[in-house]
């Protein structure tokens, strides 16, 4: 592993927002993993899913979480092993609050390259 690019989600009302959209990474170089962080996320959120979207492969072979490194209630979700393959991939963040109902969703972007340009 080559570092994390860091990717804050927040939430204002049901709208998700995260930074960066697309997040770049360089599996060559790094940053070649994400730790999303949910920094001032609202305490009615008491999960977060993040999955790979339209059936496309995993960009990283593994996904786990660490202690919040932003004062969140809810732990940074980190990914490991980089697949190594050039291309866009989309994946989808969703919130859910404690009976397991979905808050609010978006569907950002990783761009995922070999060497900066």
């Amino acid at each position: 592993m080559k570092g994390y690019r860091e990717v804050k989600v927040t939430l204002s009302g049901k709208r998700i927002t995260c930074h960066p959209d697309p997040a770049v990474l360089y599996y060559k170089t790094g940053p070649d993993c994400l730790r999303f962080t949910f920094p001032g996320m609202a305490k009615d959120v008491a999960s977060v899913v993040v999955r790979w979207k339209n059936g496309q492969r995993p960009l990283f072979s593994g996904m786990g979480s660490a202690p919040s490194s932003v004062g969140s209630h809810l732990p940074d979700i980190i990914t490991r092993g980089n697949c190594q393959v050039n291309g866009r991939y989309s994946y989808a963040v969703e919130l859910y609050d404690d009976q397991g109902t979905l808050v609010a969703e978006v569907d950002p972007d990783v761009d995922n390259r070999d060497e900066p340009p």
